[in-house]
């Protein structure tokens, strides 16, 4: 009896760990350009010169995390993807 009361809590409780952990999965953040990789800043840099940047968010992505800013420039607001090491993932218009 006292076995099956023992297994039932660490099933319980791995699978509290496991909800947790998809959970933050794809939970985003909110972050400043001092707070972003210096490769990620410089990307954000070089692609909003001369506009402006609205949003900073990290996201982790199949385990890596992913920056994704949006950037006003030339009238359009762009949503663009980086990478932890500066490189673009994808770069789209937004439309709304």
């Amino acid at each position: 009896m006292t076995t099956n009361v023992l297994l039932a809590g660490l099933v319980l409780a791995g699978g509290t760990l496991l909800a947790a952990c998809a959970s933050t999965e794809h939970a985003e953040q909110t972050l400043t350009l001092s707070q972003v990789p210096g490769p990620v800043r410089a990307t954000i840099e070089r692609e909003g010169a001369g506009g402006k940047i609205e949003e900073i968010e990290s996201q982790v992505k199949d385990g890596k995390t992913v920056y994704s800013a949006d950037i006003a420039v030339g009238g359009q607001t762009y949503d663009i993807e980086i990478a932890a090491d500066g490189s673009i993932i994808s770069k789209e218009l937004e439309t709304d």
